[in-house]
């Protein structure tokens, strides 16, 4: 219980943090008129077994899917816990929303020049850049896969802005057009929410288990 409060301060104070520097990324994330942004978080509390997966970069061994799904599996085959009595949510932020990103985004903003930095491999490096719809379809799959075990996957709509904004820079467009692009070219079944930092604090003060990957 000590180190969940301890982690629980240090997520709190970094939002403070980023509340009084007035940054623009965190703006952007402002509440949508209408929109259940909790939803994912309401249908997860009340499981018996529960985990709020943090996905702080972009992997090319597909280390967060497989993660995501070893930990599904592992309590429901291992510690006999019924699909039902399990909820997970993935997390999306910083880098790592290079995954939730559909093919046509990345062909159109070049994702793979910007992820190439987490290849291990000069080989790999080079087909993030040139062959991005093959990265992307295969993210989606993973992503379809942990849909149908009942994970709930989020995209962090600060990091998203961020992006947004880069590629805006190079293509000429506003920041505004290419973020509207990007939250509707996310894979299917995404739910982006305002930041993922706001995400972790509350599926914790919800009782979910906070994991930090990469």
């Amino acid at each position: 219980m000590m180190e969940r409060r301890r982690m629980l301060g240090i997520l709190v104070a970094g939002s403070a943090g980023l509340a009084a520097s007035g940054s623009p990324a965190l703006a952007a994330a402002a509440p949508v008129p209408g929109a259940d942004r909790d939803d994912w978080l309401d249908a997860l509390a009340s499981r018996r077994h529960k985990a709020f997966l943090d996905i702080r970069s972009y992997a090319t061994d597909g280390t967060p899917f497989r993660k995501a799904a070893n930990l599904m599996r592992a309590l429901t085959e291992a510690y006999g816990a019924k699909p039902e009595e399990v909820g997970i949510a993935f997390g999306a932020g910083s880098s790592s929303i290079g995954h939730i990103l559909g093919p046509a985004i990345w062909e159109e903003y070049k994702v793979g020049a910007k992820v190439a930095g987490h290849a291990r491999s000069p080989e790999e490096a080079a087909s993030l850049r040139t062959e991005p719809r093959k990265w992307a379809t295969s993210n989606g799959e993973e992503i379809a896969t942990m849909r149908k075990m009942g994970i709930r996957v989020l995209g962090c709509r600060n990091s998203i802005a961020r992006w947004s904004r880069d590629f805006a820079a190079e293509s000429g467009e506003s920041p505004e057009a290419v973020n509207a692009k990007l939250l509707a070219g996310l894979h299917e079944g995404v739910e982006p929410v305002p930041a993922m930092i706001a995400a972790a604090v509350l599926a914790q003060g919800r009782d979910l288990s906070y994991v930090a990957i990469g």
